[in-house]
């Protein structure tokens, strides 16, 4: 797949190359766009009247939106009311240990990372409507990762309390299989009670969905520095067909020209969502919970990515 892409790429910027060899005395167009990929800036020429080529840069505005997940323990997810009991007797012990009392909810600040270089070709095939044109192309971009989610600032404390939690708890379960002591730094033996609550518990996080492959539940935990995060994914090069539409402002002066583009980005297969801990929630999990489902529907329906824009044109020479 990797090779097709590169050769995909090759193939596509020879062509800009030897189709620029051939312009050089044309008119050189400035552009600017807006839409589907974000901002775009770029750079166009026309080799005759029915073929173009232009190349540019698109990249996503800055903005966020707030994913919630709900904090739990243990690892039969069977009983919701039974987990909830669990879970208030759990963080009542960990407030008086520590004094921090645990905000059940945790916002995750989803990201999106979206930038990508064009070159792309414009057929106009119709000999009285030059203006309609027949688009293909690749869009390529540094990074395969277009998203990102980390958790909000403002939820440290709670998965600096899981985290605690977490280490209490392997400890315990470490000591009494091995007849160790529960806190060798305080040479502290774990008692009988604490280990049968630790195990009736279980761990902390965050539930996510069950394994497609092998069954069992995923509960999403903070790592080593006690944040959480995702990331979206897909292919770096990624080929463009689209139809578009490109004419004078005025009828009297072709300096401005208006463009319209509609087409598809295909980048192979529906995009992966991975956590810290490598897991592909879009295909290695199922039942998801809540919030995450609804997401995780609408990305897996986007094997191509929809293209839509809009933008201006400005004759430089």
């Amino acid at each position: 797949m990797k090779s097709i892409q590169r050769n995909i790429l090759l193939i596509a910027m020879s062509s800009l190359l030897c189709i620029q060899s051939q312009a050089l005395d044309t008119n050189l167009y400035g552009t600017i766009s807006a839409g589907s990929t974000g901002i775009g800036v770029g750079v166009e020429t026309k080799v005759n009247d029915w073929l173009g080529v232009r190349g540019g840069f698109d990249f996503m505005p800055h903005f966020s939106k707030a994913l919630s997940f709900s904090m739990t323990t243990g690892n039969d997810f069977s009983d919701p009311q039974a987990q909830e009991e669990k879970f208030n007797k759990m963080t009542e012990k960990l407030a008086g240990i520590t004094g921090i009392s645990i905000d059940r909810e945790v916002d995750m600040k989803a990201e999106p990372s979206f930038h990508n270089f064009d070159i792309i070709i414009d057929f106009h095939p119709l000999a009285e409507h030059r203006n309609w044109k027949i688009s293909a192309g690749v869009y390529w971009s540094f990074s395969k990762t277009i998203g990102t989610a980390v958790n909000a600032e403002y939820d440290a404390s709670a998965l600096v309390s899981a985290n605690i939690y977490n280490t209490l708890y392997d400890k315990a379960m470490e000591s009494h299989e091995t007849d160790g002591e529960w806190l060798p730094e305080l040479d502290i033996a774990v008692p009988d009670k604490i280990y049968k609550e630790f195990k009736s518990w279980g761990t902390m996080g965050m539930y996510i969905g069950e394994y497609t492959a092998g069954g069992g539940s995923y509960m999403m935990v903070p790592d080593e520095n006690c944040t959480v995060s995702a990331k979206m994914t897909t292919n770096k090069i990624k080929p463009y067909f689209g139809i578009g539409y490109e004419g004078p402002i005025a009828r009297d002066n072709d300096r401005y020209q208006f463009i319209f583009d509609l087409g598809a980005l295909f980048w192979g297969g529906s995009p992966k969502v991975i956590t810290h801990e490598g897991v592909d929630i879009a295909h290695d999990l199922r039942n998801l919970n809540g919030q995450i489902q609804e997401y995780i529907d609408i990305s897996n329906k986007l094997t191509v990515y929809p293209v839509i824009k809009i933008g201006i044109s400005r004759r430089l020479f």
